[in-house]
């Protein structure tokens, strides 16, 4: 393989559904993921049902990422969930908010306590998760997917090409926009370290503010891995270099030659997703109230889980979270509960 990123992304991602392993993770999924897997096919399964396999015939692809892939079992398990088109959505009206503003955001249960498996998914389609790694001016899919993440269930061997070509494209997409605010030299922890911040503050985030560092010393050597295949040249690093520009490495030190005027473009373009990114923060928040079973009180338990802050919510509060929960919102967002 003559692409060393693609080489590095393909030797990381882990197709659990076949048994590629890679060092330190189980080449199985475990009971629970299993079940949760086969709830997704089933879910999107529409009229056709699921074949032999227990596969249905609209999912391309189903990836993990999160706390999970970093040795987490007590958690609240995250898949993305690739779809050829959205004929087969839980309801037929999912089909055009999934276009409007990807991605839908569902969440599952199965099991029984205390044996049950809980998870929650987003879904978008295949061609818009390609675009996305390099056509979206905001940060919140190819920042998510310039990190690691594992490759759960994949259809074909076509199909995983075009899933892996994507992680790549998120990671070219995230050196060509994270290069340009640097100070040279860096390591390549910083450099993650310094991109992670930067989109952490794109969103609406519960996580504290030590976040990126946590994130970027988990997966130090993975990143670093990454980082050196970038610097070797290769063609897509030209993505990023429309005025010659470089980036070195030495030992486990980087130098990054960036125009000025480019410098100063990608600060404002920062500015501008921070500004874009609480919008669209609220708009999927309002989305995921129609689609998602029980928002609000998933959405409180993922922000006590993180920054500790937890205030009841009403009955009324519960049932109609879009009209009555904005006052419990402003609380928590008042109390520091995310930024």
């Amino acid at each position: 393989m003559n692409d060393p990123v693609l080489s590095v992304i393909r030797n990381r991602v882990l197709d659990l559904s076949t048994g590629q392993a890679i060092p330190g993770q189980s080449a199985q999924p475990d009971d629970p993921m299993k079940l949760l897997l086969a709830e997704i096919h089933r879910r999107h399964a529409g009229a056709a049902g699921v074949n032999a396999l227990g596969h249905a015939p609209g999912v391309a692809a189903i990836l993990v990422y999160g706390s999970y892939l970093r040795g987490k079992r007590d958690t609240l398990l995250d898949f993305y969930v690739l779809l050829d088109d959205f004929s087969n959505m839980p309801k037929s009206w999912h089909a055009y908010t999934a276009h409007i503003l990807a991605p839908n955001v569902y969440n599952i249960c199965v099991g029984k306590i205390p044996d049950q498996a809980r998870a929650k998914y987003a879904a978008l389609s295949l061609r818009q998760f390609e675009k996305a790694m390099t056509g979206q001016f905001h940060s919140y899919f190819w920042a998510r997917f310039a990190q690691p993440c594992g490759l759960v269930f994949v259809k074909d061997e076509q199909t995983t090409l075009r899933v892996l070509t994507a992680l790549r494209d998120s990671v070219c997409t995230f050196f060509k926009r994270v290069l340009p605010l640097t100070v040279n030299p860096f390591s390549s922890q910083d450099f993650w370290e310094l991109g992670l911040s930067q989109t952490y503050r794109c969103e609406l985030r519960a996580e504290s503010s030590q976040q990126a560092k946590k994130l970027s010393e988990a997966n130090a050597e993975y990143f670093l891995q990454l980082t050196q295949a970038v610097a070797q040249g290769t063609p897509l690093l030209e993505n990023y270099a429309p005025n010659d520009s470089v980036i070195k490495t030495s030992s486990s030190q980087f130098e990054a030659s960036i125009a000025r005027r480019e410098r100063q473009i990608a600060g404002f373009s920062w500015a501008l997703r921070r500004f874009q990114g609480k919008f669209l923060s609220v708009a999927r928040l309002l989305k995921a109230a129609t689609t998602f079973e029980d928002a609000l009180e998933y959405l409180l338990w993922k922000i006590q889980r993180h920054s500790g802050v937890y205030f009841p919510p009403t009955d009324r509060q519960l049932r109609y979270p879009l009209i009555f929960a904005w006052p419990l919102l402003w609380r928590l967002y008042r109390h520091g509960a995310f930024k």
